[in-house]
Formats: structure tokens, C-alpha cells, sequence
């Protein structure tokens, strides 16, 4: 017999209208995210060029728009994979969700999800007539420091692996400039990974491919 979930330490059978509509916001979002893991969009080298390219040069002189990247992406939370435009099956490089809010808002199997740890916060709160409230207090900061950061280290990772692939990708097409790291993040990711997170862009963007959605580009994407 499965466990019945719990918001907030509270039942679900037992949760008045409010925290029901809560909870239930909160697993749409979830599962929104989650779903959204194994979709991308698809775009050929010419109609990356055309259109993507220079949105994404705008992070160079500050004019990107968030807002423009996401309708031409179509989700801020699905990666941009570019294929080979005589070979649509030849993927040349993917761009990850660039405004995509991170791990610890996605249902991943065997990682804890936001609503996961929440309630494993809330759990130890509960302890607070047993151990006292000094330990409680230690017990709640060392489970917000440890998520902290953990979210902290792979949104590191993260940054300086997207600044390289950006970088890459300005290089390849010959667009003037480089994104700068903010200061510190170098050092730290290579205290973190042990200064193994050096690969190269085009070494490491390219994912298996995943569920697409159809190539909305406008035209037939054969000018350069």
C-alpha cells in the first residue's frame, strides 16, 4: 500500500482548500519541468544563423532579451539542438535551456525534487520536542547549507560550461567577442571538479537525441 503524500507535514486527505491548491501548483510545475527533459527544439545551421545567432550575440553588448529568446526557442526550459542542414539527422551542437531555473524545481529519478526537500526540512522540525532547540536549529542549517550548496556547486558548473559553449559558438561563426566569467567562477569550478571541467564546447554539447519539436524557422534557411 503506497504512502499518502504530504504537504507541509500535512496529509493530503487531511489539507484544507489552500494547501491543496499549493500542492498541487507546486507537482504541476514539476511535472511540466520533468516532461520537458526529453523535448527540444530543432533548428538547421542556416536558420540558426539567421535568427538565433544574433540573439544570442546580444549577451555580448547587452541587449539579449529573454523573452525574444524564449519564443524562438519556445520553452525556457528545453534545450536548442542545431543539425546539419543537407543532413538533419547530423547534429552539430546543442545549446542547453539557457533560462531554465535549475535542479532543484525538477523531478529527476533518484535526486529529491524541491517538494522533497521541503518536506525532509519540514520533517526535521518536527524533532524539535526530542533534541531540543538548539539541535533543531543546527539540524534545519545544516540541511539548508547542504542544499545551498549543492544547488551553488552544479549552477557553477553549469555557468562556466554554458560561457564556453557561448564562446565556442561566437567563434565558430566568426562573431566579434567573448563573454567574460564573473570573477572567481574559474577557480572554483576547478576547485570543485578537481580541474577536470576544461572540455571543450564542441566535445561535450552534443546530447543524444532527444524528443523534438517540429523546426519552426522561417523560410527554407538556405541563405548565409
Amino acid at each position: 500500500m503506497s504512502q499518502e503524500p504530504t504537504f507541509n507535514g500535512v496529509p493530503l486527505s487531511q489539507m484544507n482548500e489552500q494547501m491543496r491548491f499549493e500542492y498541487n501548483k507546486l507537482k504541476e510545475i514539476e511535472n511540466d519541468l520533468a516532461e520537458s527533459q526529453n523535448v527540444c527544439s530543432v533548428f538547421t545551421e542556416a536558420q540558426f544563423r539567421r535568427q538565433g545567432l544574433p540573439l544570442l550575440s546580444g549577451m555580448l553588448d547587452g541587449t539579449f532579451n529573454e523573452e525574444t529568446w524564449t519564443a524562438y526557442v519556445g520553452s525556457p526550459f528545453v534545450p536548442l539542438q542545431i543539425v546539419d542542414d543537407a543532413d538533419n539527422s547530423k547534429l552539430l551542437f546543442t545549446i542547453p535551456a539557457l533560462l531554465n531555473t535549475g535542479r532543484s524545481l525538477i523531478t529527476v529519478d533518484g535526486e529529491p525534487s524541491l517538494s522533497d526537500e521541503t518536506e525532509y526540512i519540514r520533517r526535521q522540525v518536527d524533532v524539535i520536542a526530542t533534541v531540543g532547540e538548539t539541535q533543531m536549529y543546527k539540524m534545519i542549517d545544516y540541511t539548508l547549507t547542504g542544499i545551498e550548496n549543492m544547488s551553488l556547486a552544479e549552477n557553477s558548473v553549469r555557468a562556466k560550461y554554458i560561457i564556453d559553449l557561448l564562446n565556442w559558438i561566437f567563434r565558430r561563426y566568426g562573431v566579434g567577442g567573448q563573454l567574460p566569467y564573473p570573477e572567481g567562477l574559474v577557480e572554483y569550478v576547478d576547485k570543485i571538479t578537481g580541474g577536470k571541467n576544461t572540455a571543450t564546447a564542441a566535445e561535450t554539447s552534443v546530447q543524444d537525441p532527444a524528443q523534438t519539436q517540429p523546426i519552426v524557422g522561417i523560410g527554407d534557411g538556405e541563405d548565409y
